[in-house]
């Protein structure tokens, strides 16, 4: 899996974004003030996972992994995270501290994650904001769940610029049967962080959704770079006035951007995106 860090290599981020869409796209209401503000004020709310519409984003069960109860395996990452956890402590008294994890943590296994990373699995609503984005405009589904059942608006995005002028974690999301296990092995920006944030039910794969967060960000608005915004697509039952107070901001502000108009399927159910047009400024 690759990962970017701030201090990651240009040739690292290259790899990175050309693993992933060009372009994501997010569904919106143009009645909703919040989601307005995608278009008008070039930013984006990250919601807390409390606030989905999947009861398991509130938090995973603790799922325990064989590892939790292996004496050798705690001893291990005890001893190997001891410096950082208690860095007044030295020689016999680390020992004997590091002794007292070993038993706590056999005792109660969920008890590593608070200490290790600052949080248990259960209290992911209160530490992370989310931002969700699909590579599919046409989604018939997404447009009638997550965009007023057609009346709404979809924007277009460039991932990169997104993702860099934002900040934040990007992953997408990994569809599972399974709830994961939790395991003290498990290494917080590629193990655990996926289990976290970015596993859900495979009943929900039709969305095809990659992610952003930000932690101790939720319920928290962030500005994009205004050159990120590179489409926006009406709904094929969107008024006609939204489509005309969604344009003259477009012609205004951003002339580099293309519309869209969504239309129905004649020969198949579906959506087909219909002819694009760009507007110049006055």
């Amino acid at each position: 899996m690759l990962i970017i860090h701030e201090t990651s290599s240009a040739e690292e981020k290259e790899a990175f974004f050309n693993a992933h869409p060009s372009k994501l796209y997010k569904f919106r209401i143009w009645e909703d003030p919040f989601h307005k503000k995608v278009i008008t004020d070039q930013e984006l709310y990250f919601s807390s996972p409390d606030k989905f519409n999947d009861p398991y984003h509130c938090g995973l069960p603790f799922k325990q992994h064989a590892d939790n109860s292996d004496p050798i395996k705690i001893k291990y990452m005890v001893e190997k995270t001891a410096p950082r956890h208690f860095p007044h402590l030295f020689g016999r008294e680390l020992e004997e501290q590091c002794a007292k994890q070993v038993l706590l943590i056999q005792q109660n296994p969920e008890s590593w994650f608070e200490m290790n990373w600052g949080y248990r699995p259960q209290d992911l609503h209160k530490t992370f904001g989310v931002l969700s984005l699909t590579p599919h405009p046409e989604n018939y589904l997404m447009w009638s769940h997550y965009a007023k059942s057609h009346n709404g608006f979809c924007v277009e995005f460039d991932t990169r610029l997104l993702v860099e002028s934002i900040a934040g974690h990007f992953q997408k999301v990994v569809y599972s049967k399974d709830i994961p296990y939790f395991s003290i092995m498990d290494n917080l920006e590629d193990e655990l962080i996926t289990k976290l944030l970015y596993t859900k039910s495979d009943v929900w794969s039709y969305e095809d959704e990659y992610r952003l967060t930000k932690i101790h960000k939720p319920n928290s608005a962030f500005q994009f770079d205004p050159q990120a915004l590179t489409g926006v697509y009406f709904g094929c039952k969107m008024s006609v006035e939204h489509q005309i107070e969604i344009i003259d901001i477009v012609q205004q502000t951003y002339p580099w951007v293309k519309l869209y108009n969504m239309n129905l399927g004649k020969e198949t159910f579906g959506l087909t995106i219909g002819q694009t047009f760009l507007l110049q400024k006055h």
